[in-house]
């Protein structure tokens, strides 16, 4: 009895045994390659992971957002406003950042005031 060789669909080399017909190298080449196009698709369908970077100067804020190019950059004066606004909102806050000025303002005083005393004495 002759046995029957198998082959590779694909390739036609005489193999042991298939795959779907395909040998084990075929087989996973056409695997890969019909798996990559939906694996691209996946991943073009997934949005992109945002980043927001804040730059703080005494004169102006810009904010980066990526991965869009999108750069806002705030002035001084419009800065100014921004807070005054945002702070109206938060009475507590402000108190807060008051009393603690306050105090360093008192600080700086008594400091003067020690520094006057002893130039007289």
């Amino acid at each position: 009895m002759l046995e029957e060789e198998t082959r590779c669909r694909t390739c036609g080399k005489v193999v042991d045994n298939t795959i779907d017909g395909e040998c084990e190298s075929c087989h996973v080449q056409r695997v890969l390659h019909s798996a990559a196009p939906q694996q691209q698709q996946e991943q073009e369908q997934q949005p992109a992971q945002g980043h927001v970077t804040i730059n703080m100067t005494p004169q102006s804020m810009e904010i980066r957002i990526s991965p869009q190019p999108i750069n806002l950059v705030i002035d001084e004066a419009s800065m100014d406003q921004m807070v005054s606004q945002w702070l109206a909102t938060r009475p507590a806050l402000f108190d807060e950042l008051v009393k603690q000025r306050v105090t360093q303002k008192k600080t700086e005083l008594a400091i003067i005031r020690d520094i006057k005393s002893s130039r007289v004495n």
